[in-house]
């Protein structure tokens, strides 16, 4: 049984704060590669086994990539030009294109695609500020958020239900 409430027991972790400040900022920058990457790419792949493999907070991570993925096709015309641009305006990488294309695995990254190549561009930019403004967010915010929470009707119900004894249960084994 608690196998199946698993992802029910992760969301309250996160709730919680359980995870540390680091682990729920790593999963949000893992997240917002996986939201905003096209889906079927060698780097999507990648970056979904990395959120499955390393220590970081799934639920934050899911979030954050549901939330990069309905606002992905929104940012579509902001990534085009930055991959035009990498691809075909600037000339040092002119050699570059060609021998990565006919290289054994590098093209299932879809590499030459100028959305794919923006929003690659994109996300290494925007990995480290979004980790730090994260984290210090989830630092900062974290214990307001829970006080209101904790003090909330909805919060009390839940507390005392039987699901949230299984959930305690769950903890105290280990």
């Amino acid at each position: 049984m608690t196998i199946l409430l698993r992802p029910i027991f992760a969301f309250l972790d996160l709730v919680r704060l359980e995870s540390s400040p680091s682990r729920i900022a790593t999963g949000l920058v893992l997240g917002m590669w996986i939201g905003l990457t096209p889906a079927g790419t060698l780097h999507f792949f990648l970056f979904l086994i990395a959120a499955l493999v390393f220590s970081v907070n799934p639920v934050a991570t899911f979030l954050s990539a549901v939330f990069c993925h309905e606002i992905s096709p929104m940012l579509d015309p902001i990534f085009d030009p930055m991959g035009l641009y990498v691809l075909i305006e600037n000339p040092r990488f002119s050699t570059l294109w060609p021998w990565l294309f006919h290289a054994p695995i590098v093209p299932f990254t879809r590499f030459y695609n100028s959305v794919v190549m923006g929003c690659a561009i994109f996300c290494i930019l925007a990995a480290v500020p979004v980790f730090i403004v994260s984290k210090r967010l989830v630092t900062v915010l974290g214990p307001w958020v829970l006080s209101r929470l904790y003090d909330s009707r909805p919060w009390n119900l839940i507390r005392n239900s039987r699901f949230y004894a299984l959930y305690v249960e769950y903890h105290a084994k280990g």
